[in-house]
């Protein structure tokens, strides 16, 4: 006997999301009920009516049952360190993994410290990336258009809903990355394997866990295995494929059963957590059963791959039992593949009964398909935690739809026992087995035997310590122990306050009884908020076990590829958009003003609108309209809500009109909207007319709701769709022939009515201002009322909406019942609210104004009154509304202000600042920012270039000042804040760049805000690098200028923008940077001063970066090209950097100087340099020119740094031998986790992550100095090649 396989292996933890099963307990909870999870496809998923077909669709299937997860989009993405963008991309299948992963850690009482991490291994079965193939649509998109496949489609995208493809889109659905994120995010050291036998993946990944732990010899702390499986269906490729096998069940199906005609496609992720049975028992830990044998085979040279074969499992179950010393009578329960097809269900059962033989016994047989479906490549961890846990709780469950014995199985019925309901398991060793077998001819057995439980000791009274991330989840998770089962007090206790992670919320109970307990937890409010840090005094030694209760929830939130387009800087038809426009009119992308006109500010022409516009969602607008278009108005077109023709989400983000129709804090969709829905999914065209119009079941909500518009035959529905895809009739109209209008009739002028409609509407009516359509009551009587409303156009209620008119005003339409309704009360004293229409009929197409609506009284109905509407414009009869029925009621309801979102009102709950909060809780403690660094550590943060901030001439040049003027200069120079330091150092800075004058204010960032909004006005343009610094884009888009940019340092590209538009502009401002400060790269000045003369621009130099280190003696880009300065118009540099205080100043000829010191507002509304630093960067000047050795020194420093991280094979992107130097790891959270182990060593470095940068553009930027000497660098060299040749993850 192999002497491996007699090491028995314990189940110490488990895990899980499946169908209804969100953890073990649910799991076995479920099973004993014998609860089937089967259901229709979830429309998120996709729309089934599209694939749902007879068998002889080849791209169909005839099923439309199938057990998916609720929610599978909800991630604790800040709990496992990871980034939202990079979530979105990321396989579901990986993060719920991880969430799996913790929860089985928590399930087995493990915390980081209390298990060998440096040997523990991850094996997890993993067969298909559905999660892929969304995310790479965009691609398969353009083939479609190419028509690579076939006939060429049209150009328009219908994928901008997607996300684009990212950085982390490849390797965040990659199988292999399954199991590498479990050993990173929990630093394990042992093999971390992603494994595909096909179906049988997750049992191979048991039997190879198994394998590891047995043949190591472990001294001291034990290691762990994980083994799991994961599968999730996001696309219908499975459903179709197993549809043309024959292998999925097109009615109810149960394994072995009469019923049995295959099995329903399912989806779900488990994990065990192994451990060998001598240190499980040595630890302590609760075992849940023992793993005495695994075995895993082929069936070699089969007739087919898709079948089994009997030979294959029979020396699968010979040598599997005699290996683990198990005989096949001892078994109590078989838990079977049991995918109810004719051949795997014959085969399987064939094989155990051989095995069997004359033996006496007969073993119960199930299979945990019949209740969650077929979960692929984690359908044999499924049944071993189903059969685990008929040893561990010593019940056999059901098998589940399961009434009597196939006919075809018949041999078998005498030889086996299915059980119908739960069953008791008295026997006192308990053996169970574990089949699985796939496509290939890979068949895998687990053998599972029962371990002895310990007895419960006395309660006593004992600190029971609740945690949760926040009180909705602890409100939660109290409710989930409530419903655990009765145990050991003592051990839950344990588990709660000594095993389980302190969270955010706390409450402390104090219990001495079950009952007790279960109050505490049922009035948790109430207890106290304070605990000790450490309760593990309380806990005597047979306190000390864990407890079987639900996983400490964690704080999840949604992401996902698709439908995130307003995560994303642009939609993908916004991105197509602005590139189009970019190529056309020669600038960049994000160039455009939202008030630009397409045709009179860029210059485009019909025919290039019309190609424009096919980049565009299909949009039904004259080609007259889209010529008035802003760029603003363009854009629009692109970021469309969801609701458009067939439905989507509603909500005050998306539809802010709902705000105007809400009760308390309840939204209420109108139904004059809901009309103009139906109209406009029909496309429908005055003239038209809709009839038998019913509301059954008003559509109110609060924050959000879905609606789906339907048709069948004539009949139009507007359905609530509510959470699952379960839809409720709202709304529906039948589509019928243009019908005849009322007979109109004249209306006495019987009604004072002035003052009525003010009174309406701040007395009765509950409709806020965008719904206040009546423009005036002209006249009424008994008979009814004429009124004039006014029209409206769709973005005023829907931004975004790309209609240039209603198919249905809603505001005219709605106006109108606010008209019945305004006459019932005065007529009837008695409020209404209307409840159907016997038709609507629009003749032709309103046009903007006013239209006149004819209110006729008809006769009174028991259930309410009723009217005709007639509407008129310019004296024609346009439409009409007949018979209006209206539905007495108790009173109206009152306007309130309460839907308002509370995040519009409340802070903390805005998206930006909770998303900051995101990133901040991603970082956790290694969040590198606000930190005071160590002063002996090697520092690259600060932009100390030639090393003389701290100079001694400087220190005292600074006290003097403070000494003879004081902290402030206490004014504006303008009014009195002037002194003799602010035009000293002004010349002296004028003096040392080569020019006539400088002016010095406050703030580097505010020099060029101040000078780019007030000096260039429309029409100029300021025309910028793309990669120019956040100061030179909010100056720039503070301007009235025009502002466009051009691709970095390319000054091809710059010449072609130039040639193309340098003429629609009266002054064109070149702006650029000496030294890029986020790339270390270096402006072409001696190009842009031809481009200067050629084309007759103005030309500004921002040398924050490079004063005091490009040049010989630090003179700046000028001095490195060898140009004239003068050739510059503006020579901007800020205090902060080379001169080692805080400040800005503008360096120009005198009129330019002049000109800014009189009228710049930055500097004529704001205080004067503050004397100290006006005199330290003097100093500072004065050293420079001094002791210019040190910008020599500062270049040697930068070139070695550069080129030693250049032989290291490093990411520099651009940068060029400059003390800027950026190593681009294109991941923001490696940079950060990079940046804390760089701190750990003495050397700070800051990561610049997104959203600064984009993703692919994440960085550590180093900032050298002329203090930093070569050995130091070396130290830091050495320490990049160590740090950057492993993986830099987190520890949870």
């Amino acid at each position: 006997m192999n002497s491996q396989q007699e090491v028995p292996i314990a189940i110490i933890g488990m895990g899980c999301r499946y169908p209804d099963s969100p953890n073990p307990g649910e799991f076995w909870r479920n099973q004993c009920l014998g609860h089937q999870s089967f259901g229709p496809v979830d429309p998120r998923r996709w729309d089934h009516s599209r694939f749902f077909a007879s068998g002889r669709d080849p791209d169909g299937t005839p099923c439309d049952r199938v057990a998916h997860l609720r929610n599978v989009e909800y991630f604790a993405a800040s709990h496992f360190h990871i980034a939202p963008r990079r979530a979105e991309v990321m396989d579901p299948q990986h993060r719920l993994l991880l969430e799996v992963t913790w929860e089985a850690l928590q399930d087995a009482g493990l915390s980081p410290d209390s298990y060998d991490r440096e040997r523990s291994a991850a094996y997890v079965g993993c067969s298909l990336a559905e999660y892929l193939s969304l995310s790479t649509s965009r691609l398969r998109e353009r083939q479609m258009i190419s028509g690579q496949f076939g006939t060429p489609h049209d150009t328009t995208p219908r994928t901008q809903r997607l996300a684009s493809i990212r950085s982390y889109t490849l390797p965040g659905n990659m199988m292999s990355m399954n199991a590498s994120l479990i050993a990173q995010s929990f630093d394990w050291g042992g093999p971390s394997l992603s494994l595909d036998g096909a179906c049988a993946s997750s049992l191979l990944s048991v039997h190879e866990a198994c394998q590891y732990l047995r043949r190591q010899k472990f001294e001291g702390p034990a290691p762990i295995a994980l083994a799991a499986g994961v599968y999730l269906n996001f696309v219908p490729d499975n459903l179709v494929a197993f549809s043309r096998i024959g292998a999925l069940a097109y009615r109810p199906s149960s394994a072995f059963d009469v019923s049995a005609n295959g099995f329903t496609l399912g989806e779900g992720i488990g994990a065990v957590l192994l451990k060998r049975l001598d240190q499980a028992e040595r630890d302590g830990d609760r075992v849940y059963a023992v793993i005495r044998g695994t075995h895993c085979n082929s069936d070699g040279n089969a007739p087919s791959p898709m079948t089994p074969q009997l030979s294959g499992q029979m020396r699968l179950l010979q040598e599997g039992l005699q290996l683990s010393g198990v005989k096949a009578e001892d078994l109590g329960y078989l838990e079977c593949h049991g995918t109810a097809t004719p051949v795997g269900d014959q085969v399987e059962l064939q094989a155990w009964r051989d095995i069997l033989g004359e033996s006496e016994g007969l073993p119960y047989i199930g299979s945990v398909k019949a209740n969650l479906g077929h979960t692929i490549s984690a359908a044999g961890v499924a049944g071993l935690m189903r059969a685990t846990m008929a040893v561990y709780q010593a019940t056999i469950p059901p098998h589940a739809g399961w009434k009597e014995w196939h006919p075809n199985l018949l041999d078998f019925a005498q030889r086996f026992q299915v059980p119908q309901q739960a069953q008791p398991w008295d026997e006192e060793v308990r053996r169970a087995s574990v089949s699985s077998f796939a496509f290939g001819g890979i068949n895998c057995l687990a053998l599972l035997e029962s371990v002895p439980q310990p007895q419960a000791p006395p309660v006593r009274k004992l600190p029971i310590l609740l945690s949760a991330p926040n009180a909705e989840l602890l409100d939660a998770f109290c409710r989930q122990l409530q419903d655990a089962p009765v145990q050991s007090l003592n051990w839950i206790a344990y588990t709660l306050s000594v095993l389980r992670p302190r969270e955010s919320e706390i409450r402390l109970l104090w219990a001495s009884s079950y009952e007790e307990y279960i109050e505490g937890l049922r009035n948790w409010r109430e207890l106290p908020t304070d605990a000790p840090k450490d309760l593990r005094e309380h806990f005597r030694v047979e306190d000390r076990r864990v407890a079987d209760i639900p996983p400490t929830p964690l704080h999840r939130k949604p992401y996902w590829v698709v439908g995130k387009e307003a995560q994303e800087q642009h939609s993908h038809h916004e991105r197509e958009v602005r590139e189009w426009l970019a190529r056309n009119c020669g600038c960049s992308p994000n160039d455009f003003k939202p008030e630009q006109h397409l045709i009179d500010d860029l210059g485009l022409d019909s025919m290039a609108l019309r190609d424009l516009i096919t980049l565009l969602p299909p949009i039904e607008i004259p080609m007259n309209t889209w010529a008035q278009w802003t760029v603003a108005e363009l854009l629009a077109q692109c970021r469309l809500p969801e609701q458009l023709y067939s439905g989507g989400k509603l909500s005050p983000g998306s539809h802010p009109f709902l705000l105007d129709h809400a009760l308390d804090k309840t939204m209420l969709l109108p139904l004059a909207s809901g009309l103009d829905f139906l109209a406009w999914s029909q496309n429908l065209q005055a003239p038209w007319s809709l009839y038998n119009v019913q509301v059954h079941r008003g559509l109110m909500f609060r924050e959000q709701a879905e609606i789906s518009l339907e048709r069948e035959d004539r009949e139009l529905r507007l359905m609530e769709v509510r959470p699952g895809g379960r839809k409720i009739l709202g709304l529906s109209a039948q589509i019928g022939d243009l019908g005849q209008p009322p007979v109109p009739v004249d209306i006495d002028a019987q009604w004072n009515l002035q003052g009525e409609l003010q009174r309406f509407y701040s007395d009765l009516a509950f409709h806020g201002t965008r719904l206040q359509g009546i423009n005036a009551l002209i006249k009424a009587g008994d008979g009814g009322l004429i009124g004039m409303v006014r029209t409206s156009i769709p973005r005023d209620w829907v931004p975004g909406d790309p209609r240039s008119r209603w198919h249905l005003d809603p505001l005219v339409i709605d106006s109108c019942l606010q008209l019945c309704l305004y006459w019932v009360q005065r007529q009837h004293n008695r409020p209404v609210l209307p409840s159907g229409i016997g038709e609507i009929t629009l003749q032709t197409q309103l046009t903007p104004g006013l239209v006149e609506a004819r209110v006729r009284a008809l006769d009174l109905k028991e259930e309410g009154p009723a009217a005709d509407v007639m509407l008129y414009q310019n004296g024609r009869l346009v439409g009409w509304i007949r018979e209006v029925q209206s539905r007495w009621v108790q009173s109206l309801p009152q306007r309130s202000f309460a839907a308002i979102p509370s995040e519009w009102t409340k802070v903390e709950q805005m998206p930006e600042v909770v998303a900051i909060q995101e990133r901040l809780e991603m970082m956790g403690k290694e969040n590198p920012y606000f930190k005071v660094l160590p002063r002996q550590d090697i520092s690259f943060c600060h932009y100390n270039y030639v090393g003389l901030a701290r100079h001694p001439k400087v220190l005292e040049a600074a006290a003097q000042a403070v000494a003879k003027y004081g902290c402030s200069a206490q004014a504006s120079r303008l009014v009195g804040g002037e002194i003799d330091l602010h035009r000293l150092f002004e010349r002296d800075i004028a003096e040392f760049l080569g020019h006539e004058d400088a002016l010095v204010l406050v703030g580097g960032h505010a020099t060029n805000t101040a000078l780019l909004s007030h000096w260039m006005q429309a029409p100029d343009l300021i025309l910028h690098d793309s990669l120019s610094h956040n100061s030179i884009l909010e100056g720039a888009s503070a301007s009235p200028a025009r502002r466009l940019s051009f691709p970095h340092n390319d000054m091809v590209a710059l010449e072609k923008i130039l040639r193309k538009v340098r003429t629609r502009f009266r002054r064109v401002l070149l702006v650029v940077e000496g030294i890029y400060s986020m790339d270390g790269d270096i402006a072409p000045l001696p190009e842009l001063i031809r481009l200067k003369h050629t084309y007759g621009c103005l030309l500004m130099i921002d040398e924050a970066h490079s004063l005091g280190v490009l040049g010989k003696t630090g003179r700046g880009i000028c001095e490195h090209f060898g140009v004239d300065p003068k050739q510059v118009d503006v020579l901007m540099g800020t205090l902060s950097k080379t001169l080692g205080s805080c400040g800005g100043y503008l360096v120009g000829g005198q009129p330019l100087i002049d000109y800014l010191r009189y009228t710049l507002p930055g500097f004529v509304f704001s205080v004067g340099l503050s004397p100290p630093l006006a005199a330290s960067a003097r100093a500072v000047l004065k050293l420079l020119v001094q002791e210019p050795e040190r910008v020599e020194k500062l270049r040697q420093v930068s070139k070695h740094f550069w080129e030693g991280c250049q032989r290291q094979g490093l990411p520099l992107g651009t940068s060029d031998r400059t003390p800027v130097v950026p190593i681009i790891l294109a991941d923001s959270a490696a940079c950060t986790q990079l940046c804390a182990r760089l701190a750990e060593r003495g050397i700070q470095v800051k990561p610049i992550v997104y959203p600064a940068v984009e993703e692919s553009a994440a960085r550590l930027r180093f900032f050298l100095s002329s203090d930093h000497t070569i050995q130091e660098l070396d130290l830091v060299l050495s320490a990049l090649q160590e740090l950057m040749g492993a993986p830099v993850v987190p520890v949870t």
